[in-house]
């Protein structure tokens, strides 16, 4: 009766250890750098037959330490991701939570402090089929020094039929995190006057603008670092014109944005974000 419990658990244990095994190889294993590690997650077990899969790139910093933003600010870089060595990856698609603005020496810069977990969308060459993720990945981490990362992070996703992973509430977290693209009841951008000297933007929060931020990008070749002068209105504090003065060396702002996107990043002191889109 003994042998015959010890070779039901000898079993037992094998099953489980193979589960286990399956179950981690939808989190790729970390890539440990100097100040950060990073590993890509993903919400589901298998391919399965969706056209897209829903994943993240998950980086943990040292206390303190940050990386930055898809526009980083006067200084630093943001992440720059090599998806070329992946098998049957056709694009990615990666998407920003909103930035808090880091101050240092006069300098603004912007992006994520001691963890941030970037949404990603997958699209496999051929859906159905094993996908195999060899991202190489180039990121700056910072402190009251920066430092170039270089790492290299791989997950395996297997064909057949999806479930949900253990992490998918972790990606699903982060996507609430990402910024509404529509004004909302409690968060809008009502207007933008573009002049010569400054961008003019009228804003509601709902629960006032202490702890608001405003960041604006023009296109690839432009960022607007400024820190936001605010004014509240008088009859509705929940209301304010948001000026950002143009970059040093651009003449007439409204002219260096004429036939350019303007894109509008509002945060509020909870963490909320609206992203906006402008064309002039």
């Amino acid at each position: 009766m003994a042998a015959h419990k010890f070779l039901n658990f000898m079993i037992f244990m094998a099953i489980a250890g193979t589960a286990s095994t399956q179950a981690q190889a939808l989190e790729g294993p970390w890539a440990q750098g100097e100040f950060l590690k990073a590993r890509i997650i993903t919400e589901k077990t298998a391919v399965g037959h969706d056209k897209t899969l829903n994943a993240a790139l998950e980086i943990v910093m040292e206390p303190d330490w940050h990386i930055y933003w898809r526009m980083p600010g006067d200084g630093g870089l943001p992440p720059m991701l090599d998806w070329a060595k992946s098998t049957n990856l056709k694009s990615t698609d990666i998407k920003w939570p909103s930035p808090v603005r880091f101050e240092y020496e006069g300098l603004y810069g912007f992006g994520y402090k001691n963890a941030a977990t970037l949404p990603l969308t997958l699209t496999p060459e051929e859906p159905g089929n094993p996908v195999k993720i060899d991202l190489h990945a180039d990121i700056m981490v910072c402190k009251t020094l920066c430092v170039p990362q270089k790492i290299d992070l791989t997950l395996d996703i297997p064909a057949g039929d999806s479930k949900l992973d253990s992490q998918a509430s972790l990606i699903a977290d982060a996507a609430k995190n990402l910024p509404y693209t529509e004004n909302r009841p409690d968060m809008k951008i009502e207007n933008v006057v573009m002049g010569p000297k400054a961008i003019v933007v009228r804003a509601y929060l709902s629960h006032g603008f202490e702890g608001a931020d405003l960041f604006a990008e023009v296109g690839p070749e432009m960022y607007i670092v400024a820190k936001p002068e605010i004014v509240l209105d008088k009859k509705d504090p929940r209301y304010a014109s948001i000026s950002l003065a143009a970059p040093e060396g651009v003449e007439n702002l409204a002219s260096a944005v004429m036939n350019k996107t303007l894109v509008l990043t509002l945060t509020n002191a909870k963490g909320k974000a609206l992203e906006r889109t402008f064309n002039f």
